[in-house]
């Protein structure tokens, strides 16, 4: 009896051993991933400020493409021609910030989920904004 009770002691301390090293492993591996976080975040504000540049049109297109944005749909909402459209659309799309489906005819933009961990919207509500300012100006004139 004596053997089988230092047994389950010797048992339950491996068994907490092992629980206080999947701790430290967790512990470990969210500090990992917040820092891959931290660094993809940089890398990304860095490539988005490069290819928005100082481009309100830019902003405010990922800014609609939050949810799945059609070509009609971005053409209404932004008052803009198909040419106009198409090549700030190529762009983004070519740096990897919006993402483009094909459905049937139709084109349809996404941007990348990054963009919300970043908060986009915060971070470039002044160049979204000289958008929609500037549109409203053009159409008040």
């Amino acid at each position: 009896m004596e053997e089988v009770m230092k047994r389950l002691d010797r048992i339950e301390r491996i068994q907490e051993e092992q629980l206080n090293e999947q701790v430290e492993i967790k512990h470990r591996l969210g500090t990992i991933e917040r820092i891959e976080i931290a660094a993809n975040q940089r890398l990304v504000k860095e490539d988005i400020d490069s290819t928005l540049g100082n481009s309100p049109a830019k902003a405010a297109i990922v800014s609609l493409c939050k949810d799945l944005k059609s070509n009609n749909e971005l053409m209404d909402e932004l008052g803009m021609s198909a040419s106009a459209l198409s090549n700030h659309t190529s762009v983004l799309v070519r740096a990897d910030i919006l993402t483009p489906v094909k459905r049937g005819v139709e084109k349809y933009f996404q941007r990348i989920p990054m963009l919300d961990k970043i908060n986009f919207e915060a971070k470039y509500a002044d160049l979204i904004q000289r958008f929609w300012d500037s549109r409203d100006e053009h159409n008040d004139g």
